[in-house]
């Protein structure tokens, strides 16, 4: 490729010419500089795995807490509904992050985000059956 400015031959990757310094993209060829265009992993689908490793997490946890019978006092219920909210909200957002990624690019990460997501959930119903079929 060629300056636009002063005809010095440059490499097809360089922005700026190093002999006038004009700024060398060509309008028709999209340079993104910062972001790979080619990647097929995007934030979303990270933050969505993330969140849902977290919340499968907080449901294990959750469920350690609840098969320990010391644990199952009112003094604990905040601790105990703290870890299922917690779970619940990761789980959910981490689920629509994941599933907005995979829209904008399907990817390895955003379905990992999701099955993580789903994972937590099917934690989080057996936590609520094994609770309620305590209690009765």
């Amino acid at each position: 490729m060629y300056c636009s400015n002063c005809g010095n031959k440059i490499d097809d990757d360089t922005i700026f010419c190093p002999r006038c310094g004009n700024k060398n993209i060509d309008l028709n060829y999209n340079h993104n500089y910062f972001i790979n265009q080619n990647s097929s992993i995007n934030g979303l689908s990270i933050t969505g795995m993330i969140l849902g490793i977290i919340a499968v997490t907080f449901s294990i946890i959750l469920l350690i807490l609840l098969t320990n019978e010391k644990y199952l006092h009112d003094r604990y219920l905040g601790l105990l509904f703290t870890f299922g909210l917690l779970s619940g909200i990761f789980f959910l957002v981490g689920l629509i992050l994941s599933i907005i990624g995979i829209v904008k690019r399907v990817n390895p990460i955003g379905i990992i985000g999701i099955i993580v997501s789903i994972v937590s959930i099917i934690i989080d119903i057996g936590i609520v059956i094994y609770f309620f079929s305590f209690i009765l």
